[in-house]
């Protein structure tokens, strides 16, 4: 797949993009630049990322703009864990305690 090495508009479609193209790019624990993926890529990527280095970390350092990464399993058990409680505890018949608890998940999970 090609790089797409343009000049997205933010932080949010640069790290697209970048993933678009195998290219993941986070933030380790000292507040620096890691990047995964193949080298390649990278190196393709590396004007653009240089350019924009002061963006992209305070972008990925704004936790509230961060893509969440979802673990679907847990997820799912969440979810089913709060439709029993809301129908057999709550009283809510079983397609309500269904709906109610999948708008909670979906909703703590944003």
């Amino acid at each position: 797949m090609q790089a797409r090495c343009g000049r997205p508009a933010n932080g949010l479609k640069l790290l697209e993009a970048t993933n678009i193209d195998g290219l993941t790019l986070t933030l380790d624990d000292t507040g620096s630049l890691v990047w995964t993926g193949s080298r390649a890529t990278a190196e393709k990527w590396l004007p653009v990322l240089r350019d924009r280095k002061a963006e992209i970390i305070a972008y990925l350092g704004n936790t509230a703009a961060q893509p969440k990464h979802l673990d679907i399993e847990a997820l799912y058990e969440t979810f089913t864990e709060r439709a029993a409680i809301m129908e057999y505890d709550g009283g809510l018949g079983h397609l309500d305690a269904e709906r109610e608890a999948f708008i909670a998940v979906i909703k703590g999970s944003l």
